[in-house]
């Protein structure tokens, strides 16, 4: 099982992680990949916040994440 320990990167690489899932959210749901917009949109909310916060990131949240990190639909 995978994680992402945001504890570690400056605020800077973390900024710069949370343009990507926010650009590629957008992309998702522009391109229609997903029947649940606003249940995306709420999932990447969380994973910046927890991202901002330098939180380590497991489980079924680090897979959202990876799948969102590579473009692929969620929900």
């Amino acid at each position: 099982m995978g994680k992402a320990d945001y504890s570690i990167a400056s605020q800077e690489e973390r900024e710069g992680v949370i343009q990507i899932l926010q650009r590629n959210a957008n992309h998702i749901i522009e391109q229609k990949q997903t029947q649940k917009p606003e249940k995306l949109r709420q999932m990447v909310l969380s994973l910046c916040e927890r991202i901002r916060s330098g939180d380590v990131i497991t489980g079924k949240d680090f897979e959202v994440l990876i799948q969102l990190l590579q473009k692929r639909t969620v929900v």
